[in-house]
């Protein structure tokens, strides 16, 4: 064997040129699905607005009221339930929600396992259907506001900030001991009773059922800001990633 042995100043510099490069690598790997995720949530958001479809009078049994919100996933709206007599909010998923049978199936499945969930801090999905090729679901109406309009509105209390926090926490894991994970939790995605201050986790459009083992996700689901390490890398998802959210 020939060749010198290197010195401790040697090893450490070269340690720190390995760390570096990990470092960099690591930082491209978090780095270059956010940007592509983020650029692509952009695109989705200018082109719905340009083929946003005017609002349906009636959907089933529903007589839509009003738009309550869109987004790349669905369009919410306020409908009246003429059969049980109640307002109720109706989410009509867009049509690339679902691509064939198969994942029609698997949104069906996901949407009654939603309604089999029943708990003070979750929205109670109430049905699901279909109107023409879209798939919608029933929600009861929250009156309110999203957690991060109650943030910003005016100062609160830790005290405040911590119950609210703690209630959301009990329906998010009130979701997962029924095998199922939110994959977008975030304050925008919880409401706040205008009445009794409770909040409810909903917009679980993104939901995914686990009873049959994490699945690995074929797009990059969810908000940056939010995700999850494993969301980012497309990655086989379960509780954890929603606990990473929160």
């Amino acid at each position: 064997m020939s060749g010198r042995v290197i010195g401790d100043g040697e090893v450490r510099e070269l340690h720190v040129l390995m760390c570096d490069a990990r470092d960099e690598l690591a930082q491209r790997r978090v780095e270059d699905p956010i940007r592509a995720a983020r650029r692509a949530e952009i695109l989705d958001q200018l082109a719905q607005r340009k083929r946003s479809p005017p609002t349906p009078p009636q959907i089933g049994r529903f007589r839509i009221k009003a738009r309550l919100g869109e987004g790349g996933q669905a369009v919410v709206y306020r409908a009246h339930d003429e059969a049980l007599g109640r307002d109720v909010a109706l989410k009509l998923l867009r049509p690339h929600c679902f691509h064939d049978e198969r994942s029609r199936k698997l949104l069906v499945r996901e949407a009654r396992g939603m309604a089999r969930l029943s708990h003070r801090n979750v929205v109670q999905v109430h049905d699901t259907g279909t109107h023409g090729q879209q798939m919608y679901i029933v929600m009861a109406l929250v009156e309110g506001e999203t957690l991060s309009q109650w943030l910003d509105e005016q100062p609160r209390s830790w005290q405040e900030i911590v119950s609210i926090f703690e209630q959301a926490g009990r329906g998010l894991a009130a979701a997962h001991r029924e095998e199922l994970v939110h994959r977008d939790f975030k304050p925008s995605n919880v409401l706040i009773d205008r009445e009794t201050e409770r909040p409810l986790v909903g917009d679980f459009g993104l939901v995914g059922d686990t009873s049959r083992g994490a699945r690995k996700q074929s797009v990059v689901a969810g908000t940056p800001p939010y995700m999850s390490p494993e969301q980012i890398q497309s990655e086989p998802v379960d509780a954890r990633s929603d606990q990473f959210s929160f």
